[in-house]
């Protein structure tokens, strides 16, 4: 029987990553209006910090980029350390102000937490999670919040899963895995958790789920799924 529903937070149920298109723009004109950087400068400055930061995160995946970035940025451009704080103040105020939740998912975990215990394993570092948290009032629905940064695993090879199980001392087969991710998220079928797909641009190219939605109120169709015959429906896991 289903019991539990475990949500993926980035990009699954908040936007966390369309921000960063248009910061770039929104930067430059920031420094060329307050410290008189023309974009040549920045773009270049940007760019290159963007480079190192990169490289940083593959040996750190849960390194504070905006810092990071900042940092580097203010030294490329030859500025003081009073314009790094500002910088930096500049970039996370964007970013907070331009996070949104997706498809009515407030109202989703609303209506969801009344039937079933809501649980959250992620692939951040938990200064972000605690931010989105209090920016969209949403924890209150969690039972609990697995994130990455202090389990000391990630999703990638499955092992925050191994964690999460561990943590919450939950049975797999009364769980089911909402997230974006096909390839992270779907680490979950290892552990005998279903993975529902949430495939917003409907551009599945292979890998493996066991339900895919395009947005999350389809997820009330799978779920009745679970209610018509008591089974997790494993037997129905996609592959291409």
């Amino acid at each position: 029987m289903l019991k539990n529903i475990i949500f993926d937070i980035g990009d699954t149920l908040v936007d966390v990553s369309s921000w960063k298109n248009n910061l770039p723009e929104v930067l430059s004109d920031y420094l060329f209006h307050k410290y008189n950087i023309d974009n040549r400068k920045f773009s270049l400055a940007f760019n290159s910090a963007m480079s190192e930061v990169n490289k940083e995160e593959k040996m750190n995946p849960h390194i504070d980029k905006i810092n990071a970035v900042g940092h580097s940025l203010v030294g490329k451009l030859g500025l003081d350390y009073e314009s790094e704080l500002d910088i930096k103040g500049f970039v996370k105020n964007f970013r907070n102000s331009n996070w949104r939740m997706l498809d009515n998912s407030k109202e989703l975990l609303s209506k969801l937490s009344e039937e079933y215990k809501l649980f959250a394993i992620t692939n951040a570092r938990v200064e972000n999670i605690n931010e989105i948290m209090e920016v969209f009032s949403i924890r209150e629905y969690f039972k609990s919040i697995v994130i990455s940064e202090d389990s000391g695993t990630t999703k990638d090879d499955g092992g925050l899963f191994r964690v999460f199980l561990q943590r919450t001392g939950l049975v797999p087969e009364e769980c089911i895995m909402v997230g974006n991710d096909l390839v992270r998220d779907g680490k979950s079928m290892q552990f005998g958790i279903p993975f529902c797909f949430v495939d917003r641009n409907n551009d599945f190219v292979g890998g493996n789920y066991t339900f895919k939605i395009t947005k999350l109120d389809e997820l009330y169709n799978i779920l009745n799924l679970f209610k018509d015959d008591g089974s997790n429906h494993r037997d129905d896991t996609c592959k291409e």
